[in-house]
């Protein structure tokens, strides 16, 4: 049975170029989560609101590379056997897999980064609250309050 090669084509091609934006979207979250844990009070609606403009434009433009590198299939022949979009766009997928190919590894390095630091910020509370807990209370609950300077935790030491 063959199919209208051009309306699978269109119908396929905007669902696809919204799939190669799904690395680029789990990349601005863990950048957002680790500037998050990193800076703690200093990360302010200001820095979130510029991550997610340029968050923001990159979607844009990425969805719009992919569906351009999708375009390099036309012109189309008017009817296809094929059932896929990946079958109708040919040899044309090419930057679509590479670019998918280096999100995933930018991500795997990233991910990687994000936990050690949260590891690195677990451990530094951990420590704190152990010295905290060790002196029994002597310190009120005004000094036991944590505080973020340049982007480490320090447990205020003005009780002892």
């Amino acid at each position: 049975m063959l199919r209208n090669a051009a309306s699978l084509f269109w119908i396929s091609s905007p669902g696809h170029s919204m799939l190669s934006t799904i690395p680029l979207s789990m990349f601005f979250v863990t950048i957002d989560r680790l500037m998050a844990i990193s800076l703690l009070n200093g990360y302010d609606s200001p820095k979130r609101q510029r991550l997610f403009a340029l968050y923001s434009v990159l979607l844009a433009g990425f969805m719009t590379v992919a569906l351009c590198s999708f375009c390099q299939a036309l012109p189309l022949p008017q009817y296809t056997a094929c059932w896929t979009h990946g079958c109708v766009v040919g040899d044309s997928l090419d930057l679509y897999l590479y670019w998918r190919v280096l999100c995933a590894l930018i991500n795997c390095l990233i991910g990687v980064v994000f936990f050690r630091r949260l590891h690195m910020v677990h451990s530094l509370v951990v420590v704190a609250a152990s010295a905290a807990h060790t002196h029994g209370g002597a310190r009120s609950d005004e000094s036991r309050r944590n505080k973020a300077v340049s982007g480490r935790v320090h447990w205020e030491e003005s009780s002892f």
